[in-house]
């Protein structure tokens, strides 16, 4: 998922709907039960997993950044390629490959905030390690999903730190937050921080004030 998209690698064959159907105005227009019953039922189609990249991570450096960050609807976009390459092609999820699924909701307290944070009914948690834990340290991260009706899904990600949490295995032995200690990373992650870099100043967090912009209802 985008923070919470379907990728094509997590379903190679989707069982009801193409993937631009997902990207399409009618399928945004849904209620947020809908859409998030109709990702459920495709997430639960596939019983398969991911696996991490070899070779193919190299991918990550010439594709553009841009279609992930704009593109409205909860598919993976065709990518573009970067750095003056040409052409564009169906993307694979090259980090945090193999995840976990989850429906969940956020019930709240009393509290001053606005949007979702008010409280949602609908979500999809994506629960993933950003490296494969039989070569390196077991990366904790998630992607956190809220469908609202009538509108674009609000997406975030979080994570413990980005280098993991060597000798550990309790996938919840740390609080993972969006916003990363830079001092929590190494030197295995400085290209991706840098590719990052060309497409947004924050490389350590991801914001929440599209979550708080509007409720579950819109």
């Amino acid at each position: 998922m985008r923070g919470g998209w379907i990728c094509a690698q997590e379903l190679e064959e989707l069982s009801l709907k193409s993937l631009p159907y997902y990207q399409g105005q009618s399928y945004l227009n849904m209620s947020a039960k809908s859409k998030r019953d109709q990702l459920w039922k495709e997430i639960k189609a596939d019983s398969g997993t991911g696996t991490y990249p070899g070779v193919s991570l190299a991918e990550f450096f010439v594709e553009s950044m841009t279609p992930t960050f704009k593109s409205p609807g909860d598919t993976l976009p065709s990518q573009k390629l970067a750095m003056g390459l040409t052409g564009s092609h169906q993307r694979i999820k090259l980090i945090h490959c193999v995840a976990g699924h989850a429906l969940v909701k956020l019930d709240t307290v009393s509290n001053p905030f606005t949007g979702i944070f008010q409280g949602a009914n609908y979500g999809i948690a994506r629960l993933s390690s950003s490296t494969n834990p039989e070569q390196f340290a077991i990366g904790p991260g998630m992607g956190l999903k809220f469908l609202r009706d009538g509108m674009d899904s609000t997406n975030t990600v979080a994570m413990f730190q980005a280098k993991g949490q060597p000798g550990e295995w309790n996938f919840f032995e740390h609080p993972i937050t969006n916003e990363l200690d830079p001092r929590g990373g190494d030197l295995k992650g400085k290209p991706v921080l840098l590719k990052s870099s060309y497409y947004t100043d924050w490389v350590y967090g991801t914001g929440t004030s599209d979550m708080a912009q509007f409720t579950e209802s819109g």
